[in-house]
């Protein structure tokens, strides 16, 4: 799952920053923004908004896995910039 997130970010797929806004909510079969795989009824899904980017929705580990690669890389690196 990390070497999707992390290839989703560098192509610029998923934003490179933090929400503006989350929250939680268990899921109802939409895809998961980082995996693709679908977030089950039976799983939390997290949705995210940002100001310039799409709303995003995430399963709780990519969920964890995306704000620690964002966290430690900053803005614009994890997006192959800078």
């Amino acid at each position: 799952m990390k070497n999707i997130i992390e290839r989703k970010l560098a192509a610029g797929v998923l934003p490179d920053r933090p929400p503006v806004k989350y929250w939680a909510r268990f899921g109802v079969g939409q895809p998961c923004d980082g995996c693709e795989e679908p977030i089950l009824d039976t799983q939390v899904d997290y949705e995210v908004a940002f100001d310039a980017f799409p709303t995003g929705r995430l399963h709780a580990v990519c969920a964890e896995i995306w704000g620690a690669l964002v966290a430690h890389a900053g803005p614009g690196v994890a997006a192959g910039g800078a």
